[in-house]
């Protein structure tokens, strides 16, 4: 064999291992990008799934507060009404002071005052109210107040505490409880109720 046919020989082996080479390489790198397709199209999902689970807890978690803001703002809204229709009340208390009944009712305040103290005592009461309390016995101090009456011992140690602020204060809880559930508790009318009596 001459030198011309080694180099001819030489080069088709190269030639054709070159080819064998590079169809490997060529089949490797397919096998390399399908699998890399597959892991970024399985960590794309990973990521859709793991965003849409984290969007889901924030949107959840901003409806929670958002709800929850709302409770807070309704219950301060309808407490405001409370406190407002008891405003409106002790302005009642103040209207009633200024009535015909009242001077019976202040009366029976003081008998009452006087049960609980045991003894006569004496009246405290607003300046409007000084003409009644003289009718009905020894005076002391002038009060601030809308009505109603404090009788205290002679000592001035016991008192019994009957003044309408202080009837609205030891009712207070009740009274807006009450005014809650009229205004805010749902009501059950007459006639639906005549309805479900039928019903049965």
């Amino acid at each position: 064999m001459g030198l011309h046919e080694l180099q001819k020989d030489v080069l088709d082996k190269a030639e054709t291992q070159s080819a064998v080479v590079l169809s490997e390489a060529r089949q490797e790198a397919k096998e390399i990008l399908a699998k890399a397709k597959l892991e970024a199209s399985a960590l794309a999902k990973q990521s859709e799934e793991k965003a849409l689970a984290e969007a889901s807890a924030l949107k959840a978690e901003h409806l929670a507060s958002a709800r929850l803001e709302a409770r807070s703002f309704e219950s301060n809204a309808r407490n405001k009404v409370v406190d407002e229709v008891f405003v409106e009340l002790k302005n009642e208390f103040k209207d009633f002071a200024s009535t015909k009944e009242y001077e019976k009712f202040f009366s029976k305040l003081v008998s009452n005052a006087r049960k609980d103290l045991g003894q006569d005592g004496v009246i405290l009461a607003n300046k409007k109210d000084q003409a009644m309390a003289k009718k009905l016995g020894k005076t002391g101090e002038v009060l601030d107040s809308i009505g109603g009456v404090i009788i205290a011992s002679s000592d001035g140690r016991i008192r019994v505490n009957s003044s309408f602020e202080a009837l609205l204060e030891e009712k207070s809880e009740s009274l807006k409880q009450a005014i809650f559930e009229e205004l805010f508790s749902p009501k059950t009318t007459k006639s639906s109720k005549k309805k479900k009596e039928l019903k049965k």
